[in-house]
């Protein structure tokens, strides 16, 4: 048994669709597919120096982040956002983006043992 705590909270999905549970479980998928290669495109165009990007990607998954109720990324995500927007690439951009990577993961394998539906 996993004595993890739970690293998402799925209420404000379920209520904003009116719990439609076969929603919600596609919108978890969804989310497990995208962030999984999320995660990979910024570590890979951090690599190569290429915060404009590394920006891009992280704006966009901040939505869905918070539609599931990942709230222990949020002040990191709104972290990287600003060092990347003021392209300061430095050691707390790179603990924040392998953070960001592992708790990703770590939400990932917690929704795919977790069945909605």
């Amino acid at each position: 048994m996993n004595t993890e705590p739970t690293l998402f909270d799925l209420s404000e999905l379920i209520n904003l669709s009116d719990g439609n549970m076969e929603f919600v479980q596609s919108m978890v998928d969804l989310f497990i597919t995208q962030s999984e290669e999320n995660a990979e495109l910024i570590k890979e165009h951090y690599e190569k120096g290429d915060l404009g990007k590394v920006k891009a990607i992280v704006h966009s998954m901040k939505p869905s982040i918070l539609i599931m109720g990942i709230y222990s990324l949020k002040e990191d995500i709104s972290s990287i956002e600003d060092y990347t927007r003021r392209n300061e690439n430095n050691a707390h951009l790179s603990e924040l983006i392998a953070k960001m990577e592992e708790s990703l993961l770590k939400v990932s394998q917690q929704l795919k043992e977790y069945h909605v539906i």
